[in-house]
């Protein structure tokens, strides 16, 4: 099975598109992994999501214009790739703080969740209407978001194994 993932990783890196693509993504989910404060981490790995969005949405499928991009919530972005690559938006149940949070901010996904979480702490003027979340729930939006990545650049790779 690790071959076979390794191959398939291997075909979709040496495409032009994804080659240098795919290494700042994985650099951005290692630094995300290895980062003390989860706070920062977050936002690192929102980074990763935020570039396999532009380069699978704009890049590839053109399913969305440069503009039309720019102008697109990142969360929104984030629900149209993992809908196309049939990557689940709910948040897994082992997080049960985290959706403890999310049912009490009103937010239906997890992608919401972890947009939200991030813009907290980036822009903390425009996020009156939320709870502040706590350091167990910022840590599940960090490993959702990680587990995010590691979903896409699967299916990116077409792979379908365990």
């Amino acid at each position: 099975m690790l071959e076979e993932g390794l191959t398939k990783y291997l075909v979709l890196n040496s495409k032009p598109q994804w080659s240098n693509v795919l290494s700042r993504a994985i650099y951005f989910y290692v630094l995300s992994n290895n980062i003390k404060y989860v706070e920062g981490s977050l936002i690192i790995a929102q980074t990763a999501l935020e570039l396999l969005a532009w380069n699978y949405l704009v890049i590839q499928e053109k399913t969305l214009s440069k503009t039309k991009y720019e102008n697109t919530q990142a969360n929104e972005k984030f629900q149209l790739m993992l809908n196309k690559l049939a990557i689940p938006l709910e948040i897994p149940k082992k997080f049960e703080s985290l959706i403890t949070w999310s049912n009490q901010n009103n937010l239906i996904n997890g992608v919401q969740v972890i947009t939200k979480i991030r813009n907290h702490f980036v822009h903390p003027e425009n996020n009156t209407n939320i709870q502040t979340p706590n350091g167990e729930v910022i840590y599940y939006a960090r490993e959702l978001a990680l587990w995010y990545i590691e979903l896409i650049i699967l299916r990116l790779c077409d792979y379908n194994g365990v």
